[in-house]
């Protein structure tokens, strides 16, 4: 684990459930950080497109509440909403985008939580306060 002010509190946790813990300093750690894909880089990727196009409805006319919920409707078909023909493909496009990576963080939720169940080290860690959601 990485060494800093609050993995202690973490470490004692973890060698409790019967873990072995090495703190290593953080410079040793940083080789081996993968900064280009993990949930919360999707996560953000995904609002920013939800970002998107709530700001192109709103500069087509349309504004909408600022939640995922407000998204999933099809906005697109309602013909009282002043949106142009190709404002309505782009904004078709963005959307598809946003509902295949909702999707996606789905199914890879639900793999992680199956693979959760049979193993036996990750059940110690969902034991955890806080860790576990």
């Amino acid at each position: 684990m990485e060494a800093c002010i609050d993995i202690h509190v973490w470490a004692r946790q973890f060698v409790k459930m019967g873990h072995q813990v090495k703190l290593l300093a953080p410079q040793y750690i940083k080789p081996f950080v993968r900064v280009n894909k993990n949930d919360q880089l999707d996560a953000a990727a995904n609002a920013a497109t939800g970002n998107e196009i709530r700001d192109l409805l709103a500069d087509m006319g349309v504004v909408i509440p600022n939640s995922d919920a407000a998204i999933k409707p099809v906005l697109l078909e309602d013909a009282e909403h002043p949106i142009s023909h190709r404002g309505r493909l782009l904004l078709d496009n963005l959307r598809s985008q946003w509902l295949e990576k909702e999707a996606h963080m789905k199914r890879y939720d639900q793999i992680l939580k199956e693979y959760s169940k049979g193993n036996e080290e990750c059940q110690k860690l969902m034991e955890i306060p806080g860790l576990a959601s």
